[in-house]
């Protein structure tokens, strides 16, 4: 060969080279070298080592390593593209005062019967008054509750029957569910409170309602909510399984009696994340 093609040759191998030093592997689909998972960030090795194993980081709440709060709540709060919006207001629900249960009770009912996901959306900048109300389960598909508005309780304690004397607003037997929506949940709870034995000894102990029950769910979420001034309990997990509660602000008058703020009975692999508590109990 002759010498000047040799020395071409030697040329653009050196100029080359440097490109597969600079080479990092990149899983597929993906613009960087680190891949984010819900347990932090999976690092892929430059250059053609052979990627033997991956190492996860796991998240540690509270500090800077892992997910942050931000990207965990983007990660929860993601719904379907195709979802079906189910508004409150065009079920019959008004807001400023009436009694809107019946409304989200017919509201629910399409919703759970959506043959695809649907979205269950309670408007914001109004205040929804209800009583006792149950959604129940199975649902056809996928169901979100978005309360981006105020759900307040009625103030009429005789409004709740021996029956249903502990229970506000329960949700069961419900697969996938999430519910979330930045809004309020207003128990209402003054009213209760000045009738509790342990407020006024001349009154009989009786029970009072939970705010929020979620019982015999599944897979479920319940994410950046603000529940105040429960009657009593504040939220109360039943016989649920795999259940992520994150970003709840609960908080209740400090001497307002038997306010928890969670309960958990029964139920197995439930993670609570970035929860404020504040309540007399």
């Amino acid at each position: 060969m002759a010498p000047n093609v040799n020395v071409l040759l030697f040329s653009l191998l050196m100029w080359f080279l440097p490109c597969f030093d600079n080479y990092e592997t990149k899983p597929a689909g993906l613009g960087s070298s680190k891949a984010s998972t819900l347990y932090g960030s999976i690092a892929h090795p430059a250059g053609f080592d052979k990627l033997e194993r991956e190492e996860t980081v796991p998240l540690l709440l509270g500090t800077d390593q892992g997910l942050t709060k931000e990207s965990f709540d983007q990660v929860a709060s993601s719904q379907p593209n195709d979802s079906i919006v189910i508004n409150v207001d065009d079920y019959g629900a008004t807001g400023g005062g009436a009694d809107d249960t019946m409304a989200f009770e017919k509201a629910w009912k399409a919703a759970c019967a959506s043959t695809g996901p649907a979205s269950l959306v309670v408007s914001n900048n109004n205040t929804y008054l209800l009583k006792s109300i149950t959604f129940s389960g199975p649902c056809k598909s996928n169901v979100s509750v978005m309360i981006e508005g105020t759900i307040e309780a009625s103030s009429n304690t005789s409004d709740w029957s021996s029956k249903n004397r502990r229970i506000w607003i329960l949700f069961s037997h419900i697969e996938n569910l999430i519910v979330g929506g930045g809004g309020t949940i207003n128990g209402n709870g003054h009213v209760w409170w000045q009738k509790s034995c342990k407020i006024d000894k001349s009154q009989p102990c009786k029970d009072a309602p939970t705010a929020l029950t979620f019982k015999s769910c599944n897979e479920l979420t319940v994410e950046n909510l603000n529940v105040k001034n429960s009657q009593q309990i504040h939220i109360k997990f039943e016989k649920c399984n795999n259940v992520t509660a994150s970003t709840i602000s609960i908080e209740a008058p400090e001497k307002s009696p038997n306010t928890d703020g969670i309960h958990v009975t029964k139920t197995t692999n439930i993670q609570i994340n970035y929860c404020n508590i504040g309540t007399g109990n």
